[in-house]
């Protein structure tokens, strides 16, 4: 890659300048979000949040200063900046607009109960305890309220909150894509065929021996150690650090070994994303934000489409054979009938590629319901236990496989989870631009020379610019649009 600079204008490298310690405490502050979620004592949770707090308003103080509004304004006054110049102006407007609007009492008193709320979570779902997280998620409700009234609202709560964080997507765009899905999807499941619902088989593994799997399929991926790292958690995650030098995944062991599998895929793919950013936007807020849907099209993209394949079971058979005698005599097809079982599970993380966006659904109605007040936090449970006899068939047992699965409500992500779905759509976009320029994925995937050159055309076609464009844009750029289309044709091409 020609490594002329990305940023030429004096403005801009002057902006970038002033920038540079708000990297520095968020890359810390980052460090300490990801050690409370995997190894911190529980006992510290208090202490952490109240630091994690103090670090925001640090953060705060640097935004507010008026070298640093000064700066921006002369530079948001700049002619004929490019993208990359552009997206640095974009985020940075929106940073300045967070953190001189929200009051520091306000911003700190939001980052503790985030903080706390997350490992009161942890507790709830353990407990099956939904009535002890209820305070704690109130208040973020009412925060996040309060958030966007100050900082994004316009005529639709919602359409502010998902902004947050897929800037320049609304409602209606999202409403039009759920209508494609609710439409054709249930049509799809109709038609599976006999060896796709068969049942998942409820075994025990080994461990160890999945351990070994797990690092085998990350490493034909390349996940390199100087770069990357995987620790344990309740909930798998991916985390970078506003730099390519430090990305680090999360895996999360199951019942299911497939989950624990294409989990660990999945974080991967998020991994991939920041590892393969161009070198130059290190510590600029070009690394500091992402476009949600953006970054799920490329977790998705590995976990479906290598993760859940054929060519996965066939390269690492005996692997497979060896987790438990029940798989010692299968045949990679039929371990492969055995991952891809379509089943009306509970539990999101855990569902087939076709039901996965009923789940989605069922959180997108829930998001919008919160948002416009029809749904009270207290409710939600009710609510949430409705919806999925609704969409899914399914009598939900009890919290933790209910409203209490996901982390996302306890860190404020309640506008997150359309994301998944419409990240997935765009992974099935990405296929079949990518197959027009290099060939079926089926055959690429089948060495780490195809490997390399699917990530190489990612790298050329997303992530190289890191968040210098939004869904938006990107999607203009290359000239396509959102549309469910190339999935659902994947998946009556897989299932039916």
């Amino acid at each position: 890659m020609d490594q002329h600079p990305l940023f030429t204008n004096k403005k801009i490298l002057a902006l970038l300048d002033q920038y540079k310690p708000v990297w520095a405490l968020s890359y810390l502050k980052e460090v300490s979000e990801r050690d409370r979620d995997t190894y911190m004592p529980i006992d510290a949770n208090q202490y952490r949040a109240e630091a994690l707090a103090q670090v925001t308003l640090l953060i705060q103080q640097i935004f507010t200063k008026g070298a640093f509004i000064n700066s921006y304004r002369e530079t948001s006054l700049e002619k004929d900046l490019n993208d990359y110049e552009k997206g640095i102006l974009r985020i940075t407007e929106n940073l300045l607009k967070e953190y001189i609007q929200l009051s520091p009492d306000f911003l700190s008193q939001l980052t503790e109960n985030i903080s706390l709320s997350r490992n009161i979570w942890v507790k709830a779902k353990e407990n099956n305890d939904f009535w002890s997280f209820a305070p704690y998620l109130d208040k973020i409700v009412v925060d996040m309220k309060k958030k966007a009234e100050i900082l994004w609202y316009q005529e639709n709560m919602y359409t502010a909150w998902i902004d947050h964080f897929d800037s320049q997507t609304n409602v209606e765009m999202l409403t039009k894509y759920f209508e494609e899905i609710r439409e054709k999807l249930p049509q799809l499941l109709q038609r599976v065929r006999p060896e796709f619902l068969q049942g998942k088989k409820k075994l025990t593994y080994d461990k160890e021996k999945l351990n070994t799997l797990i690092s085998k399929v990350l490493q034909y991926l390349w996940f390199d150690e100087k770069v990357s790292r995987q620790d344990l958690t309740s909930h798998p995650f991916a985390t970078a650090f506003w730099i390519n030098k430090d990305v680090r995944i999360t895996t999360a062991y199951r019942e299911d070994f497939d989950f624990t599998l294409s989990s660990s895929i999945h974080e991967y793919g998020h991994a991939m994303y920041d590892l393969q950013s161009d070198d130059r936007l290190n510590t600029t807020p070009l690394l500091s934000e992402a476009s949600m849907s953006i970054h799920e099209s490329q977790s998705r993209f590995w976990e479906n489409f290598f993760g859940r394949s054929l060519i996965v079971v066939e390269l690492f058979l005996e692997d497979f054979r060896n987790l438990w005698e029940d798989f010692a005599s299968l045949s990679a097809q039929e371990i492969y009938y055995q991952i891809n079982q379509v089943s009306y599970s509970p539990i999101r993380i855990e569902a087939d590629e076709l039901t996965y966006h009923l789940h989605i659904l069922v959180r997108f109605e829930i998001e919008q319901a919160l948002a416009s007040g029809e749904l009270e936090t207290k409710d939600i449970p009710d609510y949430w236990n409705t919806k999925y006899k609704e969409y899914l068939w399914i009598d939900i047992k009890n919290d933790s496989e209910g409203c209490l699965q996901d982390v996302h409500r306890s860190i404020g992500y309640f506008w997150y989870f359309p994301s998944y779905s419409v990240g997935t759509a765009l992974s099935a976009i990405w296929k079949e631009m990518l197959e027009k320029d290099i060939g079926a994925m089926g055959k690429l995937i089948q060495s780490t020379e195809g490997i390399s050159q699917i990530k190489k055309w990612l790298k050329e076609y997303i992530h190289q610019f890191g968040y210098t464009y939004t869904l938006k844009q990107l999607l203009q750029k290359h000239n396509v649009s959102l549309t469910a289309s190339p999935l659902l044709t994947y998946l009556e091409e897989k299932y039916c």
